[in-house]
């Protein structure tokens, strides 16, 4: 150890030398002469210097003469470690092969870097998403931004992770049909689901055997709107709602062979009730005038519908009578001498109903499909 500690305080001594030399100070390099790099190594220099400062006093009975042989590589490795840890640094903070996105300031995850990928097109692409999986348009209430990022490999997202990250993020309303009705709306998913309302609600009002050449249902206004999720009600529901009735009283006017029983069954009345309403008795039944008005009651749905059908009945066709004259007899003389026969045509009519009730009715169709025999009579000429 004496032996090295003597080295040690030559070697200083030589080096103290070579300084007062110098006139006891380190050659300064022109300002101009300075780059980058050099000014790191100094300011890494000045860092290790300064901490075998403190390492000096605090080993002050330790001989570190020896230190300074090795001073020089201490530096070196010491810089080569801080350098490479700044470049580190400055890789992760200058590459940016990555983007975080980022929904109404909510970080979700990062994506890879791609020019041909875009907040624009991750919304595009999360749309059709949902579309398809709702079976109706959909419309994002959140913003989606980017913003370029490092980020290791094994933390982007692929694209499916992604979507559905955001599926379950992003708020979005769908497009339904919302109905108007007297108690309020009614919000359903299509205008599959409407027609398929629509149709339950006819079906009451409808011949299974008739030709349907229109149903409609007065008065339900239908609109397209954009709606969250939770207001979108069954086709079911809807029904149980749109198809209460309410009973009020209603005018009927009698007809020629009209009698109180067959009234009361028109209208799902009994003959007590309808008697009740109009202060007679069931004998006045008999005493019904064509014309008269009498009091019913009308279970009215809560939207009218008509329905306009087709429907087809046969009727006999009378034949023609085709007349010969007999000179030998007198002109009072008449005979038949051939009958003749009925022939059949098929009649098509449009029948329109309001809530199953006739309105009008047209024949639109006439076929002949049973000509008619003539009938032959012979009369006198005489």
């Amino acid at each position: 150890m004496a032996r090295y500690g003597k080295d040690g305080n030559e070697r200083s001594k030589r080096i103290e030398e070579r300084r007062k030399g110098r006139g006891g100070k380190r050659p300064q390099k022109k300002r101009g002469d300075e780059n980058i790099v050099s000014l790191l190594f100094s300011a890494i220099g000045a860092v290790v210097r300064h901490r075998l400062k403190h390492m000096n006093k605090a080993f002050k009975h330790v001989n570190l003469g020896l230190l300074d042989d090795y001073k020089s590589l201490i530096f070196t490795i010491a810089g080569v470690v801080v350098l490479a840890g700044i470049i580190s640094m400055f890789w992760a903070m200058t590459n940016k092969n990555a983007n975080e996105v980022f929904v109404n300031g909510k970080p979700i995850g990062f994506v890879k870097a791609d020019k041909t990928v875009t907040p624009e097109s991750v919304k595009t692409m999360v749309t059709n998403v949902l579309t398809s999986r709702l079976g109706t348009e959909v419309k994002l209430e959140n913003g989606i931004e980017f913003k370029p990022a490092h980020a290791q490999k094994k933390k982007l997202l692929t694209n499916d992770a992604l979507l559905n990250m955001l599926s379950t993020n992003l708020k979005y309303k769908v497009k339904a049909d919302v109905i108007t009705y007297d108690g309020g709306t009614l919000t359903l998913k299509n205008d599959n689901e409407t027609n398929d309302l629509k149709d339950r609600l006819c079906a009451e009002y409808i011949d299974p055997n008739a030709v349907i050449i229109e149903k409609n249902v007065l008065g339900m206004e239908v609109a397209n709107a954009f709606v969250d999720e939770s207001e979108i009600t069954t086709v079911d529901l809807a029904y149980g709602i749109l198809s209460a009735k309410k009973a009020i009283e209603n005018t009927y006017n009698v007809k020629s062979g009209d009698y109180l029983q067959k009234i009361a069954l028109m209208y799902d009345m009994s003959v007590d009730e309808l008697c009740r309403i109009n202060g007679i008795v069931p004998e006045d039944s008999k005493n019904l005038k064509a014309g008269q008005q009498l009091t019913v009651i009308v279970n009215k749905p809560m939207f009218d519908v008509r329905v306009i059908e087709e429907i087809s009945h046969n009727e006999p066709v009378a034949p023609n009578v085709v007349k010969t004259e007999n000179p030998t007899k007198p002109k009072s003389y008449m005979n038949t001498v051939d009958a003749g026969a009925d022939g059949e045509d098929k009649v098509t009519e449009r029948v329109s109903y309001l809530n199953g009730t006739e309105e009008s009715r047209e024949v639109v169709g006439r076929e002949n499909i049973l000509p008619a025999k003539d009938k032959v009579v012979e009369v006198g000429n005489k």
